[in-house]
């Protein structure tokens, strides 16, 4: 954890840089890395907070990709604390907001790995069965890099 608790302290070093700046999407990034080092070390209440300032920044300049980042790990540190509903919510919020150039599979699978541990057995196999159908036709391999 040595990593995680080193990028955390990084990343706040690079949000009070940025608060300084006209740069809102580098410091809703900076906010969302900070959430997903917090995550990892279990600091979910911080790391919400965290997901939720870089969401705020996003929706405030539009960009798809900081909304759909925020909004995934959201979900993400909802299932980790056991709220599933809430985490599926947020992970199919993600899904919608995403741009059109923002890949299919990893954001696709994660609601619907949600839906499996949910118990919803039959709507999350349907859905990795789609994230998997992707994949292979090589949906991957094709996706635009992210910056």
């Amino acid at each position: 954890s040595g990593r995680f608790h080193q990028s955390v302290a990084e990343g706040r070093q690079a949000v009070a840089i940025l608060e300084r700046t006209s740069e809102p999407w580098w410091l809703g990034l900076a906010h969302w890395g900070v959430a997903f080092g917090l995550g990892f070390l279990g600091e979910f209440r911080a790391a919400l907070e965290a997901t939720a300032r870089a969401d705020a920044l996003g929706n405030a300049i539009g960009d798809p990709r900081l909304q759909t980042y925020a909004a995934w790990t959201t979900g993400w540190l909802q299932a980790a604390q056991g709220d599933l509903d809430a985490a599926l919510a947020a992970c199919r919020k993600s899904l919608e907001r995403r741009g059109p150039n923002f890949g299919r599979i990893g954001l696709g699978i994660e609601p619907h790995r949600g839906e499996v541990h949910a118990r919803q057995h039959a709507a999350g196999v349907a859905g990795l069965d789609i994230a998997e159908q992707h994949l292979r036709a090589g949906v991957a391999a094709r996706a635009r890099p992210m910056y």
